[in-house]
């Protein structure tokens, strides 16, 4: 599984490639989008031929399916060539995704004003959060945080305050 596939088709063909890299001899399965803007999702269609399972809240998925659809004639990417369909999950405020062995939670951020997709993806085994664009603590423990911050650290407790049990 792949989180994000960023800024445009060759960023994410080398975020593809190093996954590969770094785990060898796995395909990958999934890509899980954290949110719907450029900056995580402009290389989506790179994941799409790869032949993964994008992953992604329900409220984007006629998104996701215009942009594998739309043509790419002046600059054709690799997905404009091998014309693969798109594979879509969807899920809604909590999902858990297993292979048996592994578990991996997705929580949607409610009351959050930058998206009103933003996935978070959570592993409990390791305890590990990772969450684009919704919190930088700040350099110092004495530093107060930003007023823009506190919305978004409120929106980004929320589910972890009541999320599984493993949180």
């Amino acid at each position: 599984m792949l989180v994000d596939t960023p800024n445009d088709a060759p960023r994410a063909l080398a975020v593809i490639a190093k996954t590969k890299e770094v785990v060898p001899n796995k395909p990958i399965r999934y890509v899980v989008t954290s949110h719907h803007h450029w900056d995580h999702l402009g290389g989506i269609r790179s994941a799409i031929d790869e032949g993964a399972t994008i992953v992604t809240h329900q409220t984007n998925k006629a998104f996701l399916e215009r942009v594998a659809k739309t043509p790419h004639t002046v600059n054709p990417d690799r997905l404009s060539t091998s014309k693969k369909a798109v594979k879509i999950q969807t899920v809604g405020d909590m999902a858990k995704l297993t292979d048996g062995a592994r578990t991996i939670e997705l929580y949607n951020l409610t009351g959050y004003e930058h998206t009103r997709d933003m996935l978070v993806v959570y592993l409990p085994k390791e305890k590990i959060l990772a969450e684009p664009d919704a919190f930088t603590p700040p350099a110092t423990p004495t530093t107060p945080l930003a007023t823009s911050a506190v919305p978004y650290a409120a929106a980004l407790y929320g589910p972890i305050s009541s999320g599984g049990s493993s949180m």
